[in-house]
């Protein structure tokens, strides 16, 4: 007695995956104009800075987050707790629609390591929005600073006047010292006082 068996094929099931983009919030800090006063001999940092927090990202931010203002005292733009100096923070708890911005005021407060100092700021500093880029959330204050020179930086050096010969010591012409101005005969004109040998 024979048996036939009929074969079929079978067909491999692969899963079809769609694929959607996510968009997702992307902040970046725009502008940080500063109004603070530093003491020039305590060197304590005090005022109010009110950074432009700009969402770059498709979507908007979800939640709040925290803005962080802080002297960077190892000089490598990042904000690492117990070496760089924290001098306010001020949190955003409204949401940023895509490409959307914020006005978020920072009080500050310290004593820098000198008058001037840069102040850097991070945005979402806690890491607690996600983003599509987190490379871009760090601005300073000064960024946009130009040195502008003077406009001619040629010297034209004159002489305007010289003493060479000399009544009490005429072979007196040479001098170690610092001349001193003064006015010693007391006529409104500045004197050059000064010794020879």
């Amino acid at each position: 007695m024979s048996r036939r068996f009929a074969l079929t094929p079978l067909l491999a099931l692969v899963p079809v995956v769609w694929l959607t983009s996510q968009s997702g919030a992307d902040l970046a800090i725009e502008t940080v104009p500063a109004a603070i006063t530093t003491d020039p001999q305590t060197l304590v940092m005090s005022g109010t800075v009110t950074a432009t927090v700009r969402n770059l990202g498709a979507g908007a931010t979800s939640g709040a987050f925290q803005l962080l203002a802080f002297e960077d005292r190892n000089n490598n733009r990042t904000y690492e707790v117990g070496t760089d100096l924290p001098l306010g923070t001020a949190s955003q708890t409204a949401g940023i629609a895509a490409n959307g911005s914020a006005a978020i005021p920072v009080s500050v407060s310290g004593t820098v390591l000198f008058r001037g100092n840069i102040i850097h700021f991070a945005a979402d500093s806690n890491n607690v929005i996600v983003e599509t880029n987190e490379t871009n959330n760090l601005n300073f204050t000064g960024r946009n600073s130009v040195f502008t020179g003077p406009t001619d930086t040629a010297l034209n050096l004159a002489l305007k006047w010289a003493a060479d010969t000399f009544t009490d010591s005429p072979n007196a012409r040479s001098s170690l010292v610092t001349p001193t101005v003064g006015d010693i005969n007391a006529d409104g004109t500045p004197d050059v006082v000064f010794s020879t040998y």
